[in-house]
């Protein structure tokens, strides 16, 4: 389950790369404004950010959401 899951992850953070790389270059009949391009990065760098802290967790088992508090400090 946990190959499974890491090798759905990985897929997913490369299909990243090959959805932007399509979008630029072989879409030619959609209106793409740099604004456009830029958000369209930027969403998918986001969708794959998270895909790598949800790697993280699996392979660590560290709560993301206690990790980063105030005050826990990195000893």
């Amino acid at each position: 389950m946990n190959l499974l899951t890491t090798l759905t992850i990985g897929f997913s953070v490369i299909a990243v790369f090959v959805l932007y790389t399509t979008y630029v270059f072989f879409l030619h009949n959609v209106n793409k404004s740099p604004r456009a391009l830029v958000t369209a990065a930027l969403l998918l760098l986001g969708l794959a950010g998270l895909q790598l802290g949800h790697l993280d967790y699996i392979n660590s088992q560290i709560d993301p959401l206690t990790f980063f508090t105030i005050g826990s400090g990195c000893s």
